[in-house]
């Protein structure tokens, strides 16, 4: 008896359906205890019979063959890699706003008084502190590699989601329509 997902499988064509084996419509071998070469006298050609249960050739062939991919499976993919990719545009647009933000404050701070009071926000708590220690954090604070790096991010991953979408010629509505008009 063989287990393979939550059902027990007791032949070798069973075993061969729930491991998604092919045998070219020939009868998988009934027991494994069989050699490769043993013949025997009942309505099977004179060729040795090989068991493909105890030898190792199924389990490389479905290593080296990928089971095809669904259309269900495309799309879905498809789909979450275009929602990445707006995750990714949301975070370089925080990024950005975050990065105007620190330049205006930095453009208001440096023409007062370095002795003057100023507060900065640090994790969530309203720090008191003087122009001059704060002009320096926000100055360094800058936020430029943060938004290089997921513009970079972001750039890979439509290079990623146009290659899926040319490997298996997926259309979206717009560009259906599009074609229809010419």
């Amino acid at each position: 008896m063989l287990l393979c997902g939550s059902r027990i499988r007791e032949s070798g064509e069973d075993f061969a359906k729930c491991r998604g084996l092919d045998f070219g419509g020939a009868q998988p071998p009934a027991a494994p205890a069989q050699t490769p070469h043993s013949t025997s006298n009942s309505n099977h050609s004179a060729a040795p019979s090989t068991n493909l249960l105890s030898s190792r050739q199924p389990v490389e062939i479905s290593k080296k063959r990928k089971p095809p991919i669904s259309q269900q499976e495309i799309i879905s993919t498809y789909r979450q890699m275009n929602s990445e990719m707006q995750s990714l545009i949301q975070q370089l647009t925080k990024a950005e706003m975050e990065r105007n933000e620190h330049r205006l404050v930095e453009e208001t701070l440096e023409p007062l008084d370095p002795d003057r009071r100023a507060f900065r926000l640090v994790g969530g708590v309203l720090v008191e502190r003087t122009v001059k220690e704060v002009l320096p954090s926000v100055k360094e604070n800058r936020l430029d590699t943060l938004t290089k790096h997921i513009e970079v991010k972001l750039e890979e991953k439509r290079k990623e989601t146009f290659a899926w979408k040319a490997k298996y010629n997926i259309k979206t509505q717009e560009e259906m329509e599009a074609a229809q008009k010419q």
